[in-house]
C-alpha cells in the first residue's frame, strides 16, 4: 500500500478566505503566522517538528543511513510551505500599512525603481516586489522589498532586504551612509570608487562612514548640516542612506516585517523630505 501523507496536513496555511479573521493591526507577520498556526494547524506544526528534530537526528548521529532522505526532504518542503505562508501574510501586512496612511500597493514592482543607485547596483538579479507608493510635502515615496544575488556558486549569496526611496525635487550630490555595527556582516559592499571618507562633528562618525564624490565637501556639508544629522542619529541608526542625483535611498539590512520598524523606517523617510525642502529653499 503506497504511504501518502493526507493532502489536508499540508495545506496552504495561510488564504484569501483566512485574512478578515486577522487583526486589522497586524504588529508582526512572524508571529502573527505562527499563532495563526499553532491555533488552526495542529498537524502541519507537529509534523514540521517532527520532520525537523527527524533530519537533525539523522544527520548528527546517523549520519551513514538513509534517514536523512526520508525526513530531510519533507522537513524543507514544510518550511517552503511555511515561508510562502508567511510571504502572504507580509503582503497583507503591508497593503493594510498603505491604506492606513492613504497610500497604494502593489505585488509586483519594475526594476527600474533601483535606477541610479551604486548600492543597489552592486546586486544582480534584483526584484523589486511589494510597492508602497505615496506622497509627503509633494514628494513621492516608494516603500518596497529587494532582492538579489552577488557571486556564483559556493561564493552567491542572496541578499533581501527594505528599501524606501525619495524622489527629490532638488539635484542632490553623491553621499553614502554606511551604519556601523557588527550585526552588518551580511551586508552588501558599497563601492566606493572616486569617493572619499568625510569626517564629520559631534558622534555621527561613532555610528555612520560618511562618504562623499571628491570636491563635493561643501555641497555634502549643505546635506548633512549638524540638525539634519542628529535628526538621522535618533531616526536612522538602523539604516544606510544614500543621496544620489534626484534620489535618496535607504536600506535597511533585512526584510522588514514589523510595524514598530517600517514606521521608523517611514518616519525617517519624512524627516529627511523636510530637511530636503528646507535646504532646497536655502539654496536657491
Amino acid at each position: 500500500m503506497e504511504n501518502k501523507i493526507p493532502i489536508k496536513l499540508i495545506p496552504r496555511l495561510i488564504e484569501e478566505k483566512d485574512f478578515p479573521s486577522f487583526s486589522e493591526d497586524i504588529e508582526d507577520v512572524s508571529k502573527t503566522s505562527w499563532k495563526h498556526i499553532k491555533e488552526n494547524h495542529h498537524f502541519f506544526l507537529f509534523f514540521l517538528v517532527f520532520a525537523t528534530i527527524g533530519s537533525l537526528v539523522s544527520i548528527i548521529v546517523y549520519p551513514d543511513s538513509l534517514l536523512i532522505y526520508v525526513f530531510l526532504p519533507i522537513a524543507l518542503s514544510l518550511w517552503l510551505i511555511l515561508r510562502a505562508s508567511q510571504r502572504k501574510l507580509r503582503a497583507v501586512f503591508l497593503r493594510r500599512i498603505a491604506n492606513q496612511h492613504g497610500y497604494s500597493f502593489d505585488p509586483i514592482g519594475l526594476p527600474s525603481e533601483t535606477s541610479g543607485s551604486v548600492y543597489l547596483s552592486s546586486i544582480d538579479n534584483h526584484r523589486v516586489t511589494n510597492v508602497i507608493t505615496g506622497k509627503y510635502e509633494d514628494y513621492d515615496i516608494k516603500i518596497f522589498d529587494f532582492k538579489g544575488t552577488i557571486g556564483f556558486g559556493k561564493d552567491r549569496k542572496v541578499f533581501e532586504f527594505s528599501v524606501s526611496k525619495i524622489e527629490s525635487k532638488y539635484y542632490l550630490p553623491k553621499i553614502f551612509l554606511e551604519r556601523k555595527g557588527i550585526l552588518n556582516s551580511h551586508r552588501v559592499s558599497f563601492k566606493r570608487k572616486d569617493m572619499a571618507k568625510l569626517s564629520l562633528e559631534g558622534d555621527f562618525n561613532e555610528y555612520f562612514s560618511s562618504y562623499i564624490v571628491k570636491g563635493d565637501q561643501i555641497a555634502a556639508l549643505q546635506i548633512l548640516a549638524p540638525d539634519i544629522m542628529l535628526k538621522i542619529l535618533e531616526n536612522g541608526k538602523l539604516f544606510n542612506i544614500e543621496f544620489i542625483g534626484n534620489n535618496v535611498f535607504i536600506y535597511a539590512d533585512w526584510l522588514i516585517d514589523d510595524k514598530a520598524n517600517l514606521n521608523i523606517l517611514h518616519t525617517l523617510t519624512k524627516i529627511l523630505i523636510d530637511e530636503l525642502e528646507l535646504v532646497g529653499k536655502i539654496s536657491k
